[in-house]
């Protein structure tokens, strides 16, 4: 007979045994523990950001805040971050704090977005800057592109968060053989009495 004693995360042993009627035997196995190499794993930090903030980036009208930008600054929170943008004035009597602009009044409130989508103040201010990839900042009606004007007239607050890139999928690398830990069967007396 061929015993096999095997565990996940460890070596697997086996032996050759031999068994007489009636004979009950106690085997004791030592085995060693077996890491399993994992593939490699391709980790990108490029910003994934989407087309309409590249698009009114590169044609301009307002102040734009790319990943790298951000990491620069090195912010504890998004406050700090919109701080740095001139005309932006930054309110942290209460929690969370608000942004508007200095030229504007305060009963013509900034629109805020959200990776496109409309939001209170409260949601972008409550968004840790790690998890930023863009920045947008619009200081008036003159300078806010037309898609965002239907949400205030007195400027805009848009913040892009890191979305995970496009999945891409790898070809798959050929396993080697797995290497053979059993002993050789053991032989068959084929002759008879």
């Amino acid at each position: 007979y061929v015993i096999q004693a095997s565990a996940i995360g460890y070596t697997t042993l086996s032996s050759a045994i031999e068994v007489k009627a009636l004979e009950t035997l106690q085997v004791e196995f030592e085995t060693e523990p077996q890491s399993v190499k994992l593939p490699e794993l391709d980790v990108s930090a490029r910003p994934n950001l989407p087309a309409e903030f590249l698009r009114r980036s590169q044609e301009g009208g307002g102040r734009y805040m790319n990943r790298a930008a951000i990491e620069q600054r090195n912010a504890n929170d998004v406050a700090e971050l919109l701080r740095s943008f001139p005309g932006v004035r930054v309110n942290c009597r209460r929690y969370p704090c608000s942004a508007e602009f200095i030229r504007s009044s305060r009963s013509c409130p900034p629109a805020y977005f959200l990776d496109g989508v409309p939001v209170d103040g409260a949601g972008i201010m409550l968004q840790p800057p790690r998890d930023l990839d863009g920045i947008e900042v619009y200081s008036g009606l003159a300078e806010t592109p037309p898609e965002l004007r239907q949400w205030s007239t007195c400027g805009a607050f848009v913040l892009w968060t890191r979305t995970p890139p496009p999945y891409v999928k790898k070809e798959k690398k050929p396993k080697p053989a797995p290497d053979s830990t059993r002993p050789p069967a053991p032989k068959r007396d084929t002759t008879s009495v």
